[in-house]
């Protein structure tokens, strides 16, 4: 008889089960056992991808160090920190434009060297010149970080890729912070593992910065900088279709820091 597809199917009945595992002398994990973990296993990944993007996830006293300066709100679909105090609000008479900039390959690269960053710590300035070209900025002019970070999942405030993400930016923050740079008028935005408008190239992330930022910018003033431009050696053109999309201007780390 071939094996069910199914493995429920197999621990209720519907196939064979030849052999029962001992974990030790005393205590052995029957067929039902099995079966009553893994079902629950299973409704917790079914109840977590029901629920609906717009559902803030609790974070309760987590990632305090933030909460200093920012504000820690997540969704299943986005990730946001952003200012308690911005300081680009400090001058009414003065609309000061935002710049937008994508985070990996543009602002930070792996220190490791490999494809991905598998740690918080894992992360260097992309160049130099990337820190001094931030400070050259006004000091109370925005800086909007936008990424998609497409391995973190945020259906709960104790995800591990969460919390990486999240401890990331506090690094960066931090570094910025001894460099004299001032965080207060910064904000990351971050879509998650779930596709959809809050994913570049779509153009929900900045939409929901507008919303956040509440006041009036010329966007032909603004600019966004990232390394996803369709060219030859890059893996996508999404920062590009994003800024299109957004009525930004674009430019690649290239252009923008003269590197």
């Amino acid at each position: 008889m071939p094996a069910p597809k199914d493995i429920f199917a197999a621990l209720q009945g519907k196939g064979k089960i030849t052999k029962v595992c001992a974990t030790n002398s005393n205590s052995k994990r029957t067929a039902e056992q099995i079966l009553s973990k893994m079902k629950i296993s299973h409704s917790k990944r079914v109840g977590g991808d029901s629920i609906p993007d717009t559902q803030e996830i609790p974070t309760g006293s987590l990632f305090g160090n933030l909460k200093r300066t920012h504000k820690v709100t997540v969704f299943p679909n986005l990730v946001k920190i952003t200012p308690i105090k911005p300081t680009y609000h400090e001058t009414e008479d003065v609309v000061h434009q935002p710049m937008f900039f994508d985070l990996d390959d543009t602002i930070i690269t792996r220190k490791s060297g490999r494809k991905f960053g598998y740690a918080p710590h894992d992360w260097k300035w992309l160049h130099e010149e990337v820190p001094v070209k931030l400070q050259s900025l006004h000091s109370s002019q925005p800086i909007i970080i936008i990424s998609n970070q497409a391995t973190t999942s945020a259906l709960s405030a104790e995800s591990k890729s969460l919390s990486n993400i999240i401890t990331k930016i506090e690094y960066i923050f931090k570094d910025m912070t001894e460099k004299k740079l001032n965080v207060e008028r910064i904000s990351f935005y971050c879509s998650t593992n779930r596709k959809g408008i809050m994913r570049k190239p779509e153009i929900g992330i900045f939409t929901e910065f507008k919303k956040d930022y509440g006041v009036e910018f010329d966007i032909e003033l603004s600019c966004f900088i990232g390394d996803a431009a369709g060219r030859a050696t890059d893996f996508s053109d999404s920062d590009k279709k994003f800024a299109e999309g957004c009525g930004l201007k674009f430019l690649t780390p290239e252009e923008y820091y003269g590197i």
